[in-house]
């Protein structure tokens, strides 16, 4: 099912009271372990993992606030052990925490992700599917904008069917999350790679029924760049994001691959954006991710450098006896 009609909803803004609980951060409530919460009195948590402040993190603190959700910090502090770590952390928090079974949860990756509608709209917009979950996608993939980069991300994150799944961005009702996650979680057991999303999607392959994608920014909306076009880019339009694509008000803008998004926070009325991380260090990140992928590659490559090495070599070689006769 796909969803590209405009909608709009009116809703009351709430004040919204933080208390601190004796830790440096204004506003946040103490979790166990390494996590923190900045609480508000609503019943949809957005969780994410993160263990230290970069890129957007600030930036989705406060869109919590003004949009009131209840903001979940998993893995504050904590040494980043790899992609696997995102779902092992939620799902331990979906059955520690006392989370009901009916209530519920939205992920966001913690350093590209911003809360743009307020949490009454994205209920009311999840509730309309009448699904379990919805899971974002990366809508922008135009193969021919930049085909190298294009090849870099077929490689990595193969499609499902006929989309590009995107585990960076997710919500559902606790017990179906729990559902999905735990077997995530047993496929990451056997995998021989460091991306949690490969193993997403190598679920998806063996049991598509437990994914229902957001194919049109419905609520979330991947924006990246460097595959983007004119009518895919989102804007700003009566104080609200939209992608004129699909006409659709997204309630949740990522941007991942290091999307720099600072004229839209600004213009969302965001202060002291920070400016994105440089992407030499995002590539080389990566490349320690998935480097054994591209092993194929290096080798072939290595193959056809030796082969026109040896050809060019026979060329000058036999030139230069020509010469010399």
């Amino acid at each position: 099912m796909r969803f590209g009609w405009r909608e709009r909803y009116e809703s009351r803004g709430s004040r919204t009271v933080l208390r601190g609980a004796g830790v440096k951060f204004p506003g946040l409530l103490t979790l166990k372990g390494n996590s923190y919460r900045v609480k508000i009195n609503n019943n949809m948590k957005v969780v994410t993992v993160v263990t230290h402040d970069e890129r957007y993190f600030k930036v989705l603190k406060k869109s919590c606030e003004k949009h009131n959700c209840d903001l979940v910090v998993l893995g504050w502090n904590k040494p980043y052990t790899g992609h696997f770590m995102k779902d092992q952390l939620v799902y331990n928090f979906l059955c520690n925490e006392n989370c009901n079974n009916n209530e519920i949860v939205m992920f966001v990756d913690g350093f590209d992700s911003v809360i743009v509608n307020d949490s009454d709209v994205i209920l009311n917009k999840f509730k309309r599917l009448n699904q379990p979950l919805l899971i974002s996608t990366d809508i922008q993939i135009h193969p021919f904008k930049n085909i190298f980069a294009y090849y870099y991300y077929w490689k990595i994150y193969p499609k499902c069917k006929d989309v590009y799944l995107n585990s960076g961005m997710y919500m559902g009702y606790v017990y179906a999350l729990k559902n999905l996650l735990t077997c995530v979680l047993e496929l990451e057991k056997q995998c021989n790679h460091n991306s949690n999303q490969r193993a997403w999607i190598q679920l998806f392959y063996e049991n598509p029924s437990l994914f229902f994608f957001d194919t049109t920014g419905y609520i979330f909306y991947n924006h990246i760049t460097y595959f983007s076009v004119s009518n895919d880019t989102p804007i700003l339009k009566e104080n609200k994001i939209i992608v004129p694509k699909f006409d659709s008000y997204p309630c949740v803008l990522s941007a991942p691959g290091n999307t720099n998004i600072r004229h839209i926070l600004r213009q969302l009325g965001y202060t002291n954006v920070p400016s994105s991380t440089k992407k030499k260090c995002v590539y080389l990140k990566k490349f320690m991710y998935y480097w054994k992928l591209f092993i194929p590659e290096a080798v072939l490559l290595a193959i056809l450098f030796c082969y026109l090495s040896l050809t060019f070599g026979k060329i000058i070689f036999f030139v230069f006896n020509r010469i010399q006769e």
